[in-house]
C-alpha cells in the first residue's frame, strides 16, 4: 500500500471520516466557533484512487490546544497511519509553540506510547470538553483525560 499525507481544509472530509469511525461530533463542529481547526491532516490510500483512510485535527478550544479528533478505518489500522497523522500534528503544534495538548481519548494506551499523561478531571480546564458532561460518559463510554507536555 501506497499512503500520503496531506493537510486539509476540508470539513467535511474530517466529518466523514471521524463519523464513520464513531468518533462523537456535533453537526457543526468545526464550524460553530467554538473549536478552531489549526491544521488537519489526512491520510490517503494512492493504490485504492487515493480514497481517505484516516484524518486527525489540532484545534482550540477556550484557549487551550486540543487533538478534536483522529481516525483510521478499521482496515487500515496496524499501518501506523495513527502514528503519522499524530505525528504530523505533535511537529505543527510544536512549531507553532504549543505548550500543552489536551485529550479526551478513547485510544489511551495509543496515546501513552506517544508521550501522553493521564490526568484527572479536577486538572483539566473547566469546560473543555463536552464529554465530561455527556450522559454516556463512564457509563458506555469510557475515554481517558490526557495531556502532553512539549
Amino acid at each position: 500500500m501506497r499512503f500520503r499525507y496531506e493537510t486539509t481544509n476540508d470539513y467535511d472530509l474530517l466529518t466523514d471520516i471521524f463519523k464513520r469511525n464513531e468518533i462523537e461530533l456535533e453537526d457543526n463542529e468545526f464550524t460553530n466557533g467554538k473549536t478552531n481547526v489549526i491544521k488537519a491532516f489526512a491520510v490517503y490510500d494512492d493504490e485504492m484512487g487515493g480514497r481517505p483512510v484516516g484524518a486527525i485535527a489540532l484545534a482550540t478550544r477556550m484557549d487551550h490546544t486540543i487533538i478534536n479528533g483522529i481516525a483510521v478505518d478499521p482496515e487500515y489500522r496496524r499501518e501506523r497511519l495513527a502514528s503519522g497523522l499524530l505525528k504530523l500534528a505533535m511537529q505543527e503544534a510544536r512549531a507553532i509553540g504549543v505548550q500543552t495538548i489536551w485529550i479526551i481519548a478513547r485510544a489511551p494506551l495509543f496515546f501513552a506510547s506517544h508521550g501522553f499523561e493521564y490526568i484527572t478531571q479536577d486538572q483539566v480546564p473547566q469546560k473543555l470538553f463536552d464529554c465530561l458532561t455527556c450522559s454516556q460518559y463512564n457509563k458506555i463510554c469510557f475515554p481517558k483525560l490526557m495531556k502532553y507536555n512539549f
